[in-house]
């Protein structure tokens, strides 16, 4: 664990007492599929903006580890809510060119 603090800034108190809920809360609002259509436009949006132009590669490939990590990070959340289920695969389809 790195030296930063340990205070949570998104779970309410009872999430914190309880984290199953952040979960079931989190996949009440969320699908799976629109999860990983939300995480990608988030990956789209970081790699392509002004703010990834200042990155050095390392900075680059630190964002991108980051999402695969939080991808994973969901599927497991997933797993831990409903079991081995299988998850609903979607195909991500590529934005329509700007005009």
């Amino acid at each position: 664990m790195n030296s930063q603090s340990n205070t949570f800034r998104y779970l309410t108190g009872r999430q914190t007492e309880q984290p199953q809920l952040a979960v079931e809360e989190f996949f009440d609002a969320f699908e799976l599929p629109a999860c990983y259509t939300h995480l990608w436009q988030l990956a789209k949006s970081w790699v392509s903006s002004e703010y990834a132009d200042g990155l050095s590669a390392r900075q680059r490939a630190e964002v991108l580890f980051f999402y695969e990590q939080l991808g994973a990070l969901v599927e497991a959340a997933f797993v831990t809510l409903h079991g081995n289920e299988p998850a609903p695969v979607v195909a991500i389809k590529p934005a329509a060119p700007a005009a």
